[in-house]
């Protein structure tokens, strides 16, 4: 999905584990940069794989490919709009 993020606009701290009781669920996350990083100001992408958050690049064109149970979220814009292009590959439960 292809999801704008205007001036204001934010995405919370959140796992991509997809809801409990499918049978098959989010194996890893990506998110693809559309927007040029002059084009808007916040919406960062940030991982906290494990208590230390990281920001993802902004290169127009630039995949970020992680593990769906890793917290990420989006900053909120500041200014602008940000485009991204999100995927979830799924499988069966981890054991």
């Amino acid at each position: 999905s292809n999801i704008p993020c205007a001036a204001g606009a934010a995405f919370g701290w959140v796992n991509g584990r997809g809801r409990a009781g499918f049978a098959r669920v989010r194996k890893l996350s990506i998110s693809v940069q559309l927007s040029d990083s002059a084009d808007y100001e916040g919406g960062a992408l940030e991982l906290n794989p494990g208590g230390t958050i990281a920001e993802a690049p902004r290169t127009i064109g630039t995949a970020t490919i992680f593990a769906a149970n890793v917290l990420h979220r989006v900053a909120p814009a500041t200014k602008g709009r940000r485009h991204a292009l999100t995927a979830w590959f799924h499988g069966p439960h981890f054991h």
